[in-house]
């Protein structure tokens, strides 16, 4: 009976580490790639059933440069900042994540510098990728971090991300997102616009949001037109607008639920799209 109720125990004690070390990050603590990216071993599937009560878990990604705007490219050698937000539906207990950046050789490229969030962790593998993940579960689903932008001739470099959000009592309720990509192209600047540099079209402040947020123009003018979409393509929002270079323009759409949207501007001639985060 001693002898059962011993193994029961180190059953017991064995399932509670292999969960704790899961929550620590599968590259920290499994030298594992769970993001989806080509050369990964899959998602994370492989260990969350993805069959909880969290619907639709999505990740969505930013990149800022030193002023705050949302870029779409990179200057080589410059240093960025890292948004991932984790939304679901349901109540999940909390959200993780993984995260990497490849070049088009699908190495790692560019330099993870420093986490500036909690729950947040750098981490590498035996192949040389470095990673941005969850250290334990977080109650907000938001994973920052800087990265030093690779040498010129780099070219394209992509975003890999995925998230999951979990109910804390095992993996067999979570739920786990597709992964997204964010495709970040080179930029050389001039030396003559070298000290002005404006990446994006428009800002979005602030940046998570709950629906309402100012619009900033920082290329078109004129009349434009403002459109919301859901990452499947359903427009949510419209408005045509009259717009100054720097014009600022405050939009509230109280009925969005949390979760990721393309905001478009458009003009007679040109369409410029951002992502946004709604929680």
């Amino acid at each position: 009976m001693k002898t059962r109720l011993l193994g029961v125990l180190f059953i017991g004690i064995t399932f509670l580490f292999v969960l704790q070390s899961a929550s620590g990050g599968r590259a920290a603590v499994g030298g594992q790639d769970r993001t989806g990216a080509p050369g990964s071993l899959g998602a994370c599937t492989a260990c969350h059933s993805n069959n909880g009560a969290f619907s639709s878990p999505q990740i969505g990604v930013v990149v800022t440069d030193a002023m705050g705007a949302t870029v779409t490219s990179y200057v080589p050698g410059d240093t960025y900042n890292l948004s991932f937000t984790v939304t679901s539906g349901g109540t999940p207990v909390g959200y993780g994540m993984q995260a990497v950046i490849l070049d088009a050789a699908n190495a790692n490229t560019g330099d993870l510098l420093t986490t500036t969030s909690a729950n947040t962790q750098l981490a590498s593998i035996t192949n040389g990728r470095e990673f941005l993940e969850h250290q334990g579960r977080s109650s907000t689903g938001v994973f920052t971090a800087t990265w030093e932008a690779p040498v010129t001739g780099t070219g394209d470099v992509t975003v890999y991300a995925a998230g999951m959000a979990v109910n804390g009592s095992g993996t067999a309720g979570d739920n786990t997102s597709p992964t997204a990509q964010l495709v970040l192209s080179e930029s050389i600047p001039s030396s003559i616009d070298d000290l002005d540099r404006e990446a994006a079209s428009f800002n979005i402040f602030p940046m998570p949001n709950n629906g309402a947020f100012n619009f900033t123009n920082k290329d078109m003018t004129g009349f434009v037109k403002i459109q919301i979409y859901t990452l499947e393509g359903r427009s949510v929002y419209s408005e045509n607008l009259l717009l100054d270079h720097n014009g600022s323009h405050f939009i509230y759409c109280k009925h969005l639920v949390p979760g990721i949207y393309i905001v478009e501007m458009e003009n007679e001639k040109t369409r410029k799209t951002q992502q946004m985060i709604v929680q």
